[in-house]
């Protein structure tokens, strides 16, 4: 019987963790900093799951470009849609959540923070714009810091493959 990988038992020591931690505090605050810069939303819930995934595990296939991008903007869309359609109803956001994983997955682009980006919007109950604007320009965000971050400052490759 093999032995199951295990991220926390990896014995990172001191310096991966340190770096990683620095990584979100970068890359939410820019979001969190144009959040207060303007009047309306840019900061969600499912960035900060995001990032903790991109810095903390840059090599998993969760959190390569076209994971972040594709996950976060179908999962939006199947949220938005849901809400839209039958409201901001329990069974909705249920749906939102679960539909938004099986596109991700047949759009072979799965990032598992981008399955609570439903429920954010179930309770803004935002336009079609919010889309866009917060949730593909945010997961673009994260993206180029986690490249400019890991490649210049950890000096680890990020990421293993861009599409």
């Amino acid at each position: 019987m093999t032995q199951q990988h295990d991220p926390n038992r990896q014995g990172y020591g001191w310096k991966h963790p340190l770096v990683g931690g620095v990584g979100v505090i970068i890359a939410v605050g820019i979001i969190a900093f144009i959040d207060d810069m303007y009047a309306r939303i840019w900061l969600i819930g499912s960035f900060g799951s995001s990032a903790a995934m991109i810095f903390g595990f840059p090599d998993s296939a969760f959190v390569q470009p076209r994971n972040v991008l594709v996950g976060h903007v179908s999962a939006a869309a199947v949220g938005w849609l849901c809400t839209y359609a039958f409201g901001p109803t329990w069974w909705s956001v249920a749906m939102g959540c679960g539909i938004a994983l099986t596109v991700m997955m047949l759009l072979r682009s799965a990032h598992p923070p981008a399955t609570g980006t439903p429920i954010v919007i179930h309770f803004l109950n935002p336009g079609p714009e919010f889309i866009l604007v917060p949730v593909a320009i945010g997961a673009l965000i994260l993206v180029a810091t986690a490249y400019i971050y890991n490649n210049a400052v950890h000096k680890r490759p990020y990421p293993k493959h861009w599409w």
